[in-house]
């Protein structure tokens, strides 16, 4: 019996071995994905366990920007390639891919397709997969012709085991090192009500009567409803406490024009601040 238990133990202990290699291979490989790009496209890029191999179902990309007024030459080409070991972003200069396609140089507007391909990776991932367009432009105008022209990286992925391009995974490393604070909600102020005759007037719990000389009721109930609420007199007004409690809010310059709350007798006047 206690043969056949070590025997059953061996067996899962196995099995979980084989799972956790099987998980672990899982997790190295990565793809296909189809990774869309300004003017064209990569179908299917995938990369192997470890990973030693990518591999993609093609790219293709179209041209257009031939043609332009006085124009008498256009060429340009785009390639697809891995960048040198220890870079983070593409570089421009395909001269400095290990290149995996290239379409060779086109000299009118026109589309290009590079058919499968798969090509070796390091064995570690990071590698930058990169597809950069070359392009010339040369001018002739009353006698003069000028060239100009330059690389664009119009396509960055990070061969690892999601892939995105560069700036996609370092986004996801500031978020992941960062996660978003928690913000307590703002408190909520109390309720302040004025009845319709301005003869009493509650923040929260607590109850005033008010009084207003010299102005409108409307205009004074609004007044003391923003006294109260920003803790400071309204712009253009002092305002003293009352003794007592309560307080009187007095226009600069007239002193007749005021407003005034205090609280009943027996009330409560924490809130006459």
């Amino acid at each position: 019996m206690g043969a056949r238990v070590t025997r059953l133990g061996t067996w899962i202990a196995a099995a979980a071995a084989l799972s956790l290699c099987v998980a672990t291979a899982a997790a190295a490989s990565a793809g296909p994905v189809d990774r869309p790009f300004p003017g064209g496209h990569i179908d299917q890029l995938a990369i192997n366990d470890g990973p030693t191999e990518g591999s993609f179902a093609g790219v293709a990309y179209e041209f257009s920007d031939c043609g332009a007024a006085h124009e008498v030459a256009c060429t340009w080409q785009v390639g697809v390639g891995l960048a040198p070991d220890g870079f983070e972003l593409c570089p421009s200069d395909r001269d400095a891919l290990a290149t995996i396609w290239a379409s060779g140089e086109q000299s009118a507007n026109g589309a290009v397709a590079s058919g499968p391909r798969s090509f070796p990776l390091r064995g570690t991932p990071g590698q930058l997969l990169c597809v950069v367009l070359d392009q010339t432009s040369t001018v002739e105008r009353e006698g003069w012709k000028s060239t100009a022209g330059g690389s664009t990286v119009l396509e960055a992925v990070v061969m690892g085991p999601e892939l995105i391009s560069p700036i996609e995974a370092l986004e996801r490393r500031i978020v992941n090192a960062s996660p978003p604070a928690q913000i307590d909600p703002p408190p909520v102020p109390p309720a302040i009500v004025v009845s319709a005759d301005c003869r009493t007037l509650s923040i929260g719990d607590v109850g005033y009567v008010f009084a207003y000389r010299q102005m409108g009721c409307w205009k004074a109930r609004n007044l003391a409803t923003m006294a109260h609420r920003s803790h400071a007199p309204p712009n253009g007004y002092r305002c003293m406490r009352k003794e007592g409690g309560g307080k009187r809010c007095w226009r600069q310059g007239h002193p007749k024009k005021y407003f005034e709350w205090h609280p009943p007798r027996g009330r409560p006047t924490a809130a006459s601040r």
